[in-house]
């Protein structure tokens, strides 16, 4: 499918464009120069909040409720399967929450996610499975009489027996399925479910043991069910409602782009990273993961361009191993000095202007940072220094996008080297609810003509 740009909106300093999430995004930002952010998830505007179609889970927003003296109950919101999920000192277990979908516990409630139909049976309804479990191991006190061989005893016993045996079950499920409103949820896969609606007919007329050995066939194949806190069966790995996790990627520059499985770029691409003025991963020419160009690289190389493609030694990312890759090795070889501060790499910029180094957080990620302080920082060594710190300065930015469109960027105050040694610039601030969170991104500045070495990054809540 093509970019299919679908929503546009702008501040005084930046506009931006979406596109369908199933291509590569493109974020423009336009203030006194052009800056092209690209690899970040995108979705329709308007209406109800967005509603991921490929993500699964999102986010975590804190709210403390006030309870009696002393006592502080905490509840998570977050996205689970494209629904607004509650969980906390309260919640029995994960679910829908009864507050934003205005749930009631007298009826039943049902909502389709991204892989699932979410199920809420109502109280009246629990108490009746609760009662009928009861009455079932009341039958089975019965049977259990009759094989003791009858009489009173016997009939005294397996009465017992049945009535604790209901009791262990009815507190089985009470625990396990019933949440703290006394209704029951579930969840099952709309796959299954579609299958049974696209073979009603031959379901319905086929042999019965035919029928029941295919629908079980289809359940074990792609049939999740959960009720309450268990899962059981879960043969497309959609996992258990849970929390999500700040997942900030390669920090240290240590990946470089694979041609095989990225964009061409080579050792000028380090993803999910992008930049508006080149670079490229410090040392250019380690092929053997060393942190440094020497002979064993030279040896790779030759290997590379004479006998065997080694996507290592492909420096430019453009899928071959040729003249152009044996420039830049020969290059490393000779003028590649290796500084980092952590890790095997950095990255390098050789100035020629201002620059911008900038990450998209993934959909869970920016939910799980939603309503919490957090702080963007890094590491640079600038290549040269002026006694006033007018060269090769930085500093930190974070950039967000609300669901409403508004656009915020937080900067840091600059950082002025005086020395040759290593510098932190970082930036904090309080990101908006993980419900009016949309888009976020770390942004790298530098001044004029940066030429410096960057290195760990960090995102810390």
């Amino acid at each position: 499918m093509g970019l299919d740009i679908l929503n546009q909106f702008w501040s005084n300093d930046a506009w931006i464009k979406y596109s369908e999430f199933n291509n590569p995004q493109s974020l423009y930002l336009i203030d006194n120069s052009t800056l092209s952010v690209q690899g970040h998830r995108s979705s329709k505007i308007g209406g109800e909040k967005m509603r991921k179609k490929t993500i699964m889970i999102t986010t975590a927003l804190i709210t403390l409720l006030a309870l009696p003296p002393m006592a502080k109950a905490i509840v998570f919101h977050y996205w689970w399967d494209n629904v607004y999920f509650v969980e906390g000192t309260d919640i029995d277990y994960p679910h829908p929450d009864n507050v934003y979908y205005d749930i009631s516990q007298t009826s039943d409630w049902t909502k389709l996610g991204k892989d699932l139909h979410h199920h809420q049976i109502n109280k009246d309804t629990t108490h009746q499975i609760l009662v009928g479990s009861i009455a079932f191991f009341g039958a089975l006190g019965i049977i259990i009489t009759a094989l003791l061989g009858g009489g009173t005893m016997a009939t005294v016993v397996g009465t017992l027996t049945g009535l604790a045996l209901g009791s262990l079950i009815d507190v089985i499920i009470d625990y396990y399925f019933v949440d703290e409103r006394g209704c029951i949820w579930w969840w099952i896969s709309w796959l299954f479910v579609y299958y049974l609606q696209q073979n009603l007919p031959y379901l319905s007329s086929a042999n019965a043991e035919i029928a029941i050995a295919a629908i079980v066939g289809a359940f074990i194949s792609y049939g999740y069910f959960r009720i309450g806190m268990v899962t059981f069966n879960d043969p497309m790995g959609i996992g258990s409602p849970h929390l999500p996790e700040l997942r900030f990627k390669n920090p240290s520059f240590e990946e470089r782009a694979n041609p095989l499985e990225w964009q061409a770029g080579g050792v000028f691409k380090c993803p999910p990273w992008e930049s508006n003025n080149g670079g490229w991963r410090n040392v250019r020419g380690d092929i053997d993961d060393d942190g440094d160009c020497d002979s064993l690289d030279l040896f790779k190389f030759r290997e590379a361009y004479v006998e065997e493609y080694n996507w290592k030694a492909d420096f430019d990312g453009d899928k071959d191993v040729d003249s152009y890759d044996l420039f830049i090795f020969r290059e490393s070889y000779i003028l590649d000095i290796p500084c980092r501060v952590s890790g095997i790499y950095s990255w390098y910029t050789n100035g020629g202007g201002d620059y911008a180094m900038w990450q998209w957080l993934d959909f869970e990620s920016v939910q799980a940072i939603g309503g919490m302080e957090v702080t963007f920082s890094f590491r640079f060594y600038p290549a040269s220094v002026a006694s006033n710190g007018s060269l090769n300065y930085a500093w930190a930015e974070i950039f967000y996008v609300l669901y409403n469109g508004q656009v915020n960027t937080v900067i840091g105050n600059p950082t002025h080297p005086d020395q040759l040694t290593w510098f932190t610039a970082s930036v904090t601030t309080d990101l908006p609810s993980n419900i009016d969170l949309q888009y976020v991104a770390v942004i790298i500045r530098g001044q004029p003509n940066f030429h410096a070495w960057i290195d760990q990054t960090s995102l810390t809540v």
